[in-house]
């Protein structure tokens, strides 16, 4: 054999042995070709548990977070259409100061209520020294929020402003109808900094110091090629007004959605505490603690392999379960995306104001978008243990493109709880009773 022969053989077997695993995982995570049939009668079942709540207001919102048992907070779209809803991905000379600016609000679940907060003391426009209210100054993404001593939150918003990213911190009096702009943290320059955040994780017990952990989509404007071959590119900073920005978790990949422990001890059930990081293109989440030697950074200690785009991580009320929802297929996300118009077309249909699904004759549904998958892995076991598969609509004949799935205890009606899910075009938010 010559020399070229075994220079050809070696190449054949580097691609075999790195590239060959690398495509099936892909083709596996985007699902590619994958038959979702068997799955509609799921879906059917645990459609006909759901109904939208509020979808005169709750319109196109990312992020759900309970405080105490019956508070949830969110920040979402001015209305419909959702004329900003591809905020993130857009360019910087494009005029949206005619789009009405996002809103957050504030849930009661006990009397089932929701109040727009007002935003008091946002910055004014330093060009023409008036407020701004439109999209150019108030497009939310992802947030968090810190419980006080003295029973008032804090609310951490990423809010893709055009010259660039930054995190708004507010401070909110559940007694009010209002929220007080207190500070603005940018990344300007600073090459640790979160240049493109997504999620944010705050630690109560220091936000005086406003200390936040943000995750960073990509490293690279060529984010295309950095998504599609996993590259190890992002990471997670950290940001507090005494350490300034610092990476506190480097080398991930594609850097989304972030949860953790609120108690610096964690849950009852003595893991201590975990900070969870949803790698979206990668199929995996991240679990990582808090650096015993030094302020602001972490230390990985798990991975749980899931095989989905997963978006943002919730925690349920006890830390005992982790959730995560996101995309079934991204084969259709940017036309779904691009379309500004309401996802729930099959909710439409619905009777007695429950989930009913519309399918032609050979069995698929009438609209077909990116679909959606809900899993729980329990946060006590190495690589959260068993997975469970709640719902995978690869279809989206149920729901698309879901961004949070949020437990919240239902006084022991049954099961787990209600489950909470949003997504970025649903005109509402869907509440699916007593979670198995």
């Amino acid at each position: 054999m010559g020399l070229s022969s075994v220079l050809f053989a070696t190449v054949m077997a580097l691609l075999a042995g790195l590239i060959v695993p690398q495509i099936r995982y892909s083709l596996g995570l985007f699902h590619i070709g994958v038959d979702f049939k068997p799955q509609l009668p799921v879906v059917s079942t645990f459609a006909a548990t759901c109904t939208p709540h509020h979808r005169d207001l709750l319109v196109g919102c990312e992020d759900l977070h309970l405080v105490g048992d019956h508070t949830i907070y969110t920040a979402c779209e001015a209305g419909l259409p959702l004329d900003n809803r591809l905020k993130w991905a857009r360019d910087k000379a494009i005029n949206v100061s005619h789009i009405p600016g996002d809103k957050l609000f504030r849930w009661d679940l006990k009397t089932d209520s929701v109040v727009e907060l007002e935003l008091k003391n946002m910055p004014v426009d330093p060009t023409t020294g008036k407020l701004d209210t439109s999209a150019a100054e108030r497009s939310f993404l992802g947030m968090d929020v810190n419980e006080r001593p003295d029973g008032t939150v804090s609310l951490y918003v990423i809010n893709l402003k055009q010259p660039g990213n930054v995190i708004d911190k507010f401070h909110h009096d559940p007694a009010t109808n209002y929220a007080t702009f207190v500070t603005r943290i940018e990344a300007g320059d600073h090459p640790e900094a979160a240049w493109l955040p997504d999620d944010v994780f705050t630690l109560p017990e220091y936000d005086d110091d406003d200390a936040v952990f943000a995750t960073c989509d990509h490293g690279t404007t060529y984010h295309h090629i950095e998504y599609f071959t996993r590259r190890p590119w992002a990471w997670v900073s950290f940001y507090s007004k005494s350490t300034g920005w610092k990476i506190a978790l480097p080398n991930v990949v594609s850097a989304n959605g972030i949860v953790g422990d609120k108690s610096p001890t964690g849950p009852k059930n003595g893991r201590g505490r975990r900070i969870y990081v949803s790698e979206v293109v990668n199929g995996q989440i991240l679990v990582a603690k808090m650096s015993d030697t030094e302020y602001g950074k972490l230390e990985l200690v798990d991975t749980i392999v899931h095989g989905r785009t997963g978006d943002n991580p919730t925690l349920s009320a006890d830390g005992d379960d982790l959730y995560i929802t996101g995309a079934a297929s991204v084969l259709n996300i940017k036309s779904y995306l691009t379309d500004i118009t309401p996802d729930f077309s099959s909710i439409e249909t619905a009777k007695d104001g429950t989930v009913a699904i519309e399918r032609n004759e050979d069995g698929l549904p009438k609209v077909s978008g990116p679909g959606s998958f809900i899993k729980r892995f329990d946060t006590t076991a190495e690589g959260g243990g068993k997975h469970e598969s709640l719902l995978l609509d690869g279809y989206g004949e149920f729901a698309n493109f879901t961004t949070t799935a949020l437990v919240v205890p239902n006084g022991g009606k049954g099961g787990k709880g209600d489950l909470y899910l949003t997504g970025l075009k649903f005109d509402g938010v869907l509440v699916c009773k007593n979670l198995a």
